[in-house]
């Protein structure tokens, strides 16, 4: 090779790098007539984790020119690039608690939104449990910005019924969880759309089986599917009971249901609200694998409870209307 070939070479790599750097650092205007919910990930649960029978990767929502990254777990920013979603153009990231599967990969799509870390833009929500532990770092937290990265967001620490505003008219309002660590699921409001999503919680305290006992709900007790729900946490129902499209992270049938909310579970707060559609996610391989046990898990709840029922699957994208 000759000296040519070096500035040859020289040129051609400037001239990608420039052209790569223009989606990111000046991105097109989005659509602003879009408005759905993209299932990067719909496994859950540390077995799951292991296995990756089912993503983690969370879900990315997008309303008009705006969107929200929603619980970015391991391997997101993976399955968003295959996806092909804009993440420069990303005005919120959105964590529920400090589990691996809901925020191991929230560093990437940080430093997306922020466009490499040069600009100052978008927000991170996240328990105030995650900032004391370390879980983000400081840096992507932008309290370490340097001359050559001095991007970063705007951190937002959640609270149960404190209203979030998003930009483009959008409100988010967290909803506390009740899942032995500080976590919030959430309602988000735009232009007439309701959207809940549950997160990770226990949602029945008491349970009667279909023989007329009433227990709680411990650590080991299996629900009896022809059983009912006696008492449950009161300000879930309250918060998820009306929306348009709920979001259930519903990792079990009938098992952990002191952790987790359970098909079960799911069943009470259906029949019991005004629930307009619901999709099932973060399902553990007990339901999710293979697919077919999670659609069964679906169509049961819909028969139980006249509500439209679907079991996400990996790349499900999901059109909001209000």
């Amino acid at each position: 090779m000759t000296g040519a070939d070096g500035e040859r070479i020289a040129r051609q790599a400037e001239e990608k790098f420039q052209a790569d750097r223009v989606p990111i650092m000046e991105p097109a205007v989005l659509d602003a007539g879009a408005a759905f919910l993209h299932f990067l990930g719909t496994g859950g649960n540390p077995l799951n984790l292991i296995t990756q029978e089912r993503q983690n990767g969370g879900m990315y929502l997008r309303y008009g020119a705006r969107s929200l990254y929603i619980d970015p777990g391991p391997g997101a920013i993976v399955h968003a690039a295959r996806a092909r979603l804009p993440l420069s153009w990303l005005d919120a990231v959105f964590i529920s608690h400090g589990h691996t599967d809901h925020y191991l990969g929230a560093g990437a799509i940080i430093e997306a939104m922020c466009r490499i870390m040069r600009v100052r833009r978008g927000r991170l929500l996240l328990p105030a449990q995650m900032i004391a532990s370390g879980q983000i770092d400081a840096y992507h937290r932008g309290e370490l910005a340097s001359s050559g990265y001095p991007g970063g967001p705007e951190v937002e620490v959640l609270a149960h019924g404190r209203p979030v505003p998003l930009p483009g008219g959008a409100v988010l309002t967290p909803v506390r969880t009740d899942h032995g660590i500080e976590g919030y699921g959430f309602r988000f409001e735009w232009e007439g759309i309701r959207v809940g999503y549950t997160s990770d919680t226990r949602f029945i305290q008491t349970f009667r089986d279909r023989h007329g006992t009433v227990r709680p709900v411990e650590a080991g007790t299996k629900l009896d599917p022809g059983g009912e729900v006696v008492d449950s946490n009161a300000w879930i129902q309250e918060a998820m009971g009306d929306v348009d499209l709920l979001v259930a992270n519903v990792s079990f049938f009938h098992l952990f249901a002191h952790r987790q909310f359970t098909a079960v579970g799911l069943r009470h707060l259906l029949r019991a609200g005004r629930v307009g559609r619901c999709i099932l996610t973060h399902f553990d391989p007990s339901i999710g694998s293979p697919h077919a046990t999670a659609r069964s898990v679906a169509a049961w709840l819909e028969e139980e409870t006249g509500v439209s029922c679907t079991a996400a699957w990996d790349g499900m994208r999901v059109e909001l209307i209000a």
